[in-house]
């Protein structure tokens, strides 16, 4: 499971500013029971608000969040789904390209977090093997919880997941440090620090399930060797 670390979160920092071009895309679903909490989670996240009028979400929406992280532009979109059982199914046309997903649940509501098991087993049967997975506590700054931390990390060792997240968009706590705990993960090879090869500006990337990777040269060549040792080549 995921672990904290102030280090790596110093690293992440949120632009307001669209990139001239961007290193990684990244895209992450949000899940869970009607009433949960996810669009508030999202709008808190994006716009540093909150609405205590409710909505009901029946198609799916994405906002985007951008960050320099690492040393890269990224862009991260958090997408919204409807949590009514009716149009579920609808709901998987959008797990497709994930590359994390948060189980979200209302602390207060067990009936809530006991759904986590069905969204968790859509996930996986509708997303990439690799897609990271965060269970999160919703409405944490209500007094009336229901569900207890030990059962959280139970469900998230049971079900190997990424790690478990707690947030309250009514006041704002924990948001911010969740996306970067979520964006983190998924870039967890900067974060320990391997070697990488670095791309041409715009160019040497390849998108994957709404990611761009790098193009490796072979050989541990550099790509500007590579490119000069193929301008020499009469062949």
């Amino acid at each position: 499971m995921m672990e904290s670390s102030a280090d790596s979160s110093e690293e992440i920092k949120r632009e307001c500013t669209e990139f001239e071009y961007t290193d990684y895309t990244y895209k992450a679903i949000v899940v869970g029971s009607s009433g949960a909490g996810k669009t508030s989670l999202i709008r808190r996240a994006v716009d540093n608000r909150f609405d205590d009028a409710y909505t009901i979400t029946i198609a799916g929406d994405f906002s985007k969040l951008l960050f320099l992280a690492f040393h890269k532009r990224v862009k991260l979109q958090l997408w919204d789904t409807c949590g009514l059982e009716q149009y579920r199914s609808i709901n998987k046309i959008y797990f497709k390209g994930a590359s994390a997903a948060l189980l979200l649940f209302d602390c207060t509501q067990k009936e809530s977090f006991e759904a986590c098991g069905e969204w968790l087993r859509d996930v996986r049967e509708n997303c990439s093997p690799g897609t990271r997975v965060f269970l999160v506590a919703a409405k944490t700054d209500l007094p009336e919880r229901r569900v207890l931390h030990e059962q959280m990390v139970q469900f998230a060792r049971e079900n190997e997941l990424s790690g478990m997240l707690e947030v309250s968009a009514k006041t704002g706590a924990g948001v911010d440090s969740a996306v970067k705990s979520v964006l983190k993960e998924l870039m967890r090879e900067f974060v320990v620090a391997k070697p990488v090869v670095a791309a041409a500006k715009g160019k040497g990337t390849a998108k994957t399930e709404g990611v761009k990777k790098k193009l490796k040269p072979s050989s541990g060549k550099t790509l500007r060797q590579t490119k000069k040792r193929k301008a020499a080549c009469d062949c």
